[in-house]
């Protein structure tokens, strides 16, 4: 029986050198991608873009409602010397304007 166990893995033994003896299989030829590479449809990920840390210090310092309509002061926490009137009816003379979302369809609580 250890005769025909050793000799089994003798054939065994023989039969993996001989098979390590093929060659490796060649590298494949990546030239025909190049193409595809030069002019990608994908676009390279950037980092996104982020939100000016000026309109975070902003806030209503004031509310008021006029002849020529409703009144609103902006003013920043940063920026002391920031003061900005807008009328709900229009843009402010620097391009301030007010915009409400649009919460249509959703209940009151």
């Amino acid at each position: 029986m250890k005769l025909v166990s050793a000799l089994s893995f003798l054939i065994l033994l023989f039969v993996a050198i001989v098979r390590a003896d093929d060659d490796l299989p060649k590298q494949a030829n990546f030239d025909r991608y190049q193409k595809i590479l030069d002019h990608s449809p994908l676009a390279i990920a950037t980092a996104a873009a982020t939100a000016p840390d000026f309109e975070m210090s902003l806030y209503v310092a004031n509310a008021a409602k006029t002849p020529e309509g409703l009144l609103v002061t902006i003013m920043s926490s940063q920026d002391k010397s920031l003061k900005e009137y807008v009328m709900f009816s229009g843009p402010s003379a620097h391009g301030y304007r007010i915009e409400w979302p649009d919460i249509s369809g959703t209940k009151d609580k």
